[in-house]
């Protein structure tokens, strides 16, 4: 079946977050929400279901392979995160980044660990 024929069926992390910004009348500005898979194939399925279930959204995937560890200023990331609102990677991407203050972590809204039990 392709991805885009799939009825989302809202995981329950994702429904206790809506209700909460539905309780709360929460709306984000300028930031996104990260979620962290284990490995990158992981990562990539993930995208795909938040690209296809999301498509108002800018989405973006970030691994190694887009040569994320050359990315030495904080002005490249502004650029590459631009209108992003939702980013899927590694642990060790988000800790880079964190790590050398290319992204604050109080623009993360929502912090997610996908395979979290791994």
């Amino acid at each position: 079946m392709d991805t885009q024929e799939r009825v989302f069926e809202p995981r329950p992390y994702q429904l206790e977050m809506f209700d909460q910004s539905m309780k709360r009348n929460v709306i984000v500005a300028k930031k996104f929400a990260w979620f962290i898979g284990p490995k990158v194939a992981l990562c990539e399925q993930q995208h795909d279901v938040l690209r296809n279930t999301l498509p108002a959204f800018e989405h973006l995937l970030l691994s190694g392979a887009d040569g994320v560890d050359k990315w030495s200023d904080e002005r490249t990331w502004q650029v590459v995160l631009k209108g992003v609102r939702v980013v899927v990677s590694t642990a060790d991407v988000l800790k880079d980044a964190l790590s050398n203050g290319f992204v604050e972590l109080p623009r993360i809204a929502i912090l997610v660990f996908d395979e979290g039990n791994n």
